[in-house]
């Protein structure tokens, strides 16, 4: 089963494999429990996304979607981690 990454505008962009969006939830659940409020993990969520998406639109060429996809699958988990360390920054700072 495929799923998709949607951005908080409503755009798909990539089908992308199931196990990332478990790891999407294994994410928020951690970051929930850390206690980070629901709209900061939304704009966290985004940020991954988005830089993931940059990143392989900057890298791979649109000639080769299925290298794009298959560079969503390896980027999209440094995405989370950019995205977490946002997050932790900016609840600390607030």
């Amino acid at each position: 089963m495929k799923i998709r990454i949607v951005r908080a505008r409503g755009v798909t962009k990539y089908d992308v494999n199931s196990e990332l969006e478990a790891l999407k939830a294994q994410k928020v659940a951690e970051w929930r429990a850390r206690g980070y409020p629901e709209h900061l993990i939304e704009m966290a969520l985004e940020l991954a996304e988005e830089w993931t998406e940059n990143t392989v639109e900057t890298w791979v060429p649109p000639e080769f979607p299925e290298a794009r996809e298959a560079a969503i699958r390896r980027m999209y988990p440094k995405g989370l981690d950019i995205a977490e360390r946002w997050l932790k920054r900016f609840a600390e700072a607030s």
